[in-house]
């Protein structure tokens, strides 16, 4: 029996073109593999011996050996055109110095990548010789995802700024009898931030609970964040073997008006603090039911079902 095909080495890395956040949740089903079974839309990819390779056989393999990396990437493409849909319906605009800024950033991030591996190789003769690849393309590769990550921070932001929000922190505990440790530390006084640092089992324990603005929605942090009053505490609540609870510190108003009208606001609150995941992935959903997302074509081409 031949042996597995090995994975071929990865590239030096790949600039994100948002955070990532929501996956596409798709899993492949069992399928028939008979490679004289094409589908409709068939791509011969390669000839052995005077016979095809179909693209929706190398398909099949990518999903069968690694389904998640497959959907992984489809899903970094499909939040990219998510934000291109979006940046294009708001006339965002990206300063060129700013965008050439972080073309280099993200080069200079990967020859580091490389240098630590391979001293003295740089970029043009890695992605040459040891991925194969056009060094030109691939630099500009670089540079659309590099654009993307701009516009992708600027979309998620503006949509929350322009959005119902609250500012919260938030305390997450794993156990009821922690959550009572959490209550009765509130109920004495004992500052919100101070609990969570000492108590909360989130992340944001470090910054006292802070975590970035909650839009107005039916999510659990959501109809906490705007339960209470502004400078009050709700909760706990369980949710999935977690119980939280939220302080409100804040509910600023929302940003109105075209690209033009909210772009310093935007840009200023992006020097402030960068996007975080939680906002990407209040943003998505959103804009997956305004543009629709379908990726039942890539599941089809490789003889699977979706999900």
């Amino acid at each position: 029996m031949p042996a597995a095909p090995a994975k071929p080495e990865p590239a030096p890395g790949k600039p994100a073109a948002a955070p990532d956040a929501g996956k596409t949740q798709a899993a492949p089903a069992r399928a028939s593999a008979d490679p004289s079974k094409k589908p409709a839309a068939s791509l011969t990819i390669a000839r052995v011996a005077g016979r095809d390779i179909d693209i929706s056989e190398l398909l099949g393999l990518w999903l069968h050996q690694d389904s998640l990396q497959v959907l992984e990437s489809l899903d970094h493409l499909v939040l990219g055109r998510l934000v291109l849909a979006e940046a294009d319906r708001l006339s965002v605009h990206v300063d060129t110095d700013k965008s050439e800024k972080a073309y280099q950033d993200a080069v200079a991030a990967i020859e580091k990548t490389i240098g630590a591996k391979r001293p003295g190789v740089g970029l043009d003769q890695y992605v040459d010789q040891a991925l194969g690849l056009d060094p030109v393309r691939y630099r500009e590769y670089l540079r659309d995802e590099a654009l993307r990550g701009l516009l992708a921070e600027r979309v998620v932001r503006a949509w929350v700024l322009q959005n119902e929000r609250a500012e919260v922190r938030v305390i997450v505990v794993k156990s009821e009898e922690e959550s009572r440790k959490v209550s009765e530390a509130l109920s004495g006084g004992e500052a919100f931030e101070d609990v969570a640092r000492r108590l909360s089992a989130d992340s944001s324990a470090k910054d006292g609970g802070a975590v970035p603005s909650v839009v107005k929605s039916d999510t659990p942090i959501a109809r906490l964040a705007f339960q209470a009053e502004v400078g009050k505490v709700a909760g706990p609540q369980y949710e999935k073997g977690s119980w939280l609870f939220v302080k409100v510190e804040a509910r600023p108003e929302a940003l109105r008006g075209e690209w033009k009208d909210i772009a310093e606001a935007v840009e200023k609150s992006l020097a402030e603090r960068p996007v975080a995941d939680l906002e990407v992935s209040q943003w998505k959903p959103v804009m997956v039911a305004r543009y629709g997302v379908d990726i039942s074509p890539l599941l089809d081409m490789a003889g699977q079902r979706l999900k």
